[in-house]
């Protein structure tokens, strides 16, 4: 499977990827994903960058509310700080 992550006009992050399916729909709902869950963090091979899990975009008319408890998912420069750690 190949990923390519890319920026559009507004600054968003955007995923195009070569796998299962393709959805153009705007009335379908987005798909939420869970940044503690393993089952979506670690199908890359290595975890994503911080800042991946902690930045948003900015809709209009949309407020951003930050979460109760702040996830804690594992992280590239967590993962590279506790391998050098052994």
């Amino acid at each position: 499977m190949l990923f390519a992550y890319l920026r559009d006009p507004d600054g968003h992050r955007v995923e195009v990827f070569n796998s299962h399916y393709q959805t153009i729909d705007t009335e379908i709902e987005p798909v939420r994903w869970d940044a503690g869950s393993l089952s979506t963090n670690a199908r890359w091979g290595l975890p994503a960058l911080e800042k991946w899990y902690f930045e948003a975009s900015p809709f209009v008319g949309v407020k951003q509310i930050p979460a109760a408890e702040p996830p804690k998912p594992m992280t590239l420069e967590r993962f590279l700080l506790e391998q050098s750690a052994h």
